[in-house]
Parts: C-alpha cells; sequence; structure tokens
C-alpha cells in the first residue's frame, strides 16, 4: 500500500474517532438529563464508529495497541 493510501486511511479514522467522540459527549448529557433511551442509541452509534475506525487503522498497517485504541468491544 502506498503512503498516501496509508495517510488517507489514517486520515479517515481519525475522523471516525472524532465523531465518535462527539457523539460520546452528547450521550453523556443526554444521560445527566435523563433521555436514557436516545443516551443509548448514540452510544451504539459511537461504538460503531470506533470499530469503523479500528478497521481503516488495520487497513493502514497500524498497530492498534500502539496508538491506544480499545478493541473490547466495551466502550462507555
Amino acid at each position: 500500500m502506498e503512503i498516501r493510501d496509508r495517510l488517507v486511511l489514517q486520515h479517515e479514522a481519525l475522523a471516525a474517532l472524532k465523531e465518535s467522540t462527539r457523539t460520546l459527549e452528547v450521550a453523556e448529557q443526554l444521560l445527566n438529563v435523563g433521555n436514557v433511551a436516545e443516551a443509548e442509541r448514540l452510544r451504539e452509534e459511537a461504538r460503531h464508529k470506533r470499530y469503523e475506525c479500528v478497521s481503516l487503522m488495520t487497513q493502514a498497517g497500524i498497530d492498534r495497541h500502539s496508538q491506544g485504541i480499545a478493541l473490547s468491544g466495551k466502550f462507555p
């Protein structure tokens, strides 16, 4: 894989990770105001974005453990 392709995948992975983080922040706010159902839906959405991030990083040939990305599937 060319370096440019890896950089594109890394960029996409970072974007997915940022979106996941923002989604979890919104889910936390919803939980704090008592909207448990919507918070749970967003938490699940964030989980899928994190899986997308891991997949993209794997495609780019990045060692997930050195990047500090959780793989357990037990996201908050």
